[in-house]
Parts: structure tokens; sequence; C-alpha cells
């Protein structure tokens, strides 16, 4: 697989990043993106893949949250449109570029992939369930939605709406279920006791004096 491409596209998306993602990005930004890349490499060394959609979804997962330099909801569109631009740019095919935004556009909420390029993808980008790190991620992304959406929770309410998200949500590749299922249990099971205790002392955790 040649590299020169996925070199380029770390480059644009940094620089894009570096100029015009908000600092209000506390979730979706270059760590973010590099943790989609890293879980990507990992999924593509563990799973039958040719060269060609190895380099299709290295790139898909440069790209897939660039949009949101420019727009919140339906960002994903806008990556599209910015990955046609940069891939036009780098004298990649038609067909090429519309193999990275099928990627791209198989991330949208609820997850649509259906081929295995968008199903590592997916797995991908929900690697982060698995983290121990998971409470303060989503801590984080918490903040961001109070600021790009406008939606605020209580402590209480955005345990219970992690908690309904983590007992509906599925890896689609073998690789993505043996390295993160485990994980996401784990943090799934932490929440159910969290919330447990919420639900059993109305005043637990966030107003008690």
């Amino acid at each position: 697989m040649k590299m020169e491409l996925i070199e380029n596209c770390e480059k644009y998306v940094r620089q894009l990043f570096d100029e015009k993602l908000p600092a209000s990005m506390y979730f979706h930004n270059i760590d973010h993106t590099l943790s989609v890349v890293a879980a990507t490499e990992r999924l593509l060394s563990e799973l039958t893949v040719s060269d060609s959609d190895k380099q299709i979804v290295l790139v898909a997962a440069w790209l897939h949250d660039t949009g949101y330099c420019y727009t919140y909801e339906g960002h994903e569109a806008i990556s599209m449109t910015l990955a046609g631009d940069f891939l036009r740019n780098e004298q990649r095919s038609d067909l090429f570029i519309s193999e990275v935004n099928y990627c791209i556009r198989a991330t949208r909420f609820p997850p649509s992939p259906v081929r295995q390029t968008h199903s590592i993808i997916c797995d991908a980008d929900m690697a982060h369930l698995s983290s121990p790190y998971y409470p303060e991620l989503t801590e984080l992304l918490r903040k961001e939605w109070e600021v790009h959406l406008g939606q605020t929770y209580t402590e209480q309410d955005w345990d219970k709406l992690n908690l309904r998200f983590l007992s509906t949500h599925r890896y689609f590749t073998s690789a993505g279920q043996s390295n993160w299922e485990s994980g996401k249990m784990s943090n799934l099971r932490s929440l159910e006791r969290k919330v447990q205790r919420s639900d059993d002392d109305p005043l637990y955790p966030e107003d008690k004096p």
C-alpha cells in the first residue's frame, strides 16, 4: 500500500484543524481523529483487506470529521465535500473518491455499514467506548453538545443517555468485537451501577450539599 497519500492526508487534516476547528470542539478534535486512525490501523492489521481498501478506509478515517470545521449537525456532508476536493487534488479517481465518501457517510448515526470498509470505520469511530477513560471522554462530549447544540444534561440524565447508547451499540467486525466489546461491557456495567445508585438516592451525586 502506497503511504504517500496517507501522509498527505494527515498533513491536510492537521493543518485544517489547526486553522479552522473551533476551540470548543472538546471531543471531536485531532485527538479523536488520531484515535480513530489508530483503531482503523489495528483492525486492518487483523482483518483480511485488500491494499486498495486499506487505503480507502485510512483516508476516510483521517477525513471523516473534517466537516466539524464548518458545521456541527450534518458535518458528514461537508466532510465528504472536503474529501472530494482533497482527493481530486491528489489525482484520485472518481471511484476512489466515492468509496471514501461511502465510508464517511456510513459513520452517520445510526451507523449504516454495507461493505467491510464501512464496518471498519464505524467500529474504529466507536473504539473509545471500551476505553478506561470513557467517563472523561463522554464528559468532553457533554460539554461540546452544550456549546454547539444547546443541549444541557444533569449528570444523572447524561449517565442514562450513555447507558442506553452502550446497551444498543454493536461492533460490526470480528476484530472490533474481540478488541473492544469486553471493555465496552465493563464501562456499561460501571454506568449501570452508577445509575442504580443515583436512582436509589435522589440526592446522588450532584444535588448533595
